[in-house]
């Protein structure tokens, strides 16, 4: 995955090479940051406007995600997803 944080991705407002799964990991990412799921739900909404349903289904699986789990249990999340990646990308 690119490093790119997900705020500055959404505020540059460009078309991108990031698959949904991406977005999700990146709205995961800024949650364990400290960003709010409002201000997080707030980027969503401006993609709702825009009509772009996969990057709002990604956002929308990240924050449910972050209602069920504790932050802890966000970070094992991504640490086992930067660990198959590694495992698949040797």
């Amino acid at each position: 995955m690119k490093n790119v944080n997900f705020d500055d991705w959404f505020l540059e407002d460009r078309d991108t090479e990031l698959t949904p799964h991406e977005i999700y990991l990146l709205a995961l990412i800024d949650i364990v940051k400290g960003t709010s799921i409002a201000e997080i739900e707030k980027i969503l909404k401006q993609y709702e406007k825009k009509e772009q349903y996969l990057i709002c289904a990604a956002i929308h699986k990240a924050t449910k995600v972050a209602e069920e789990k504790t932050i802890k249990e966000i970070k094992q999340l991504l640490d086992d997803e930067y660990n198959e990646y590694k495992r698949n990308n040797k």
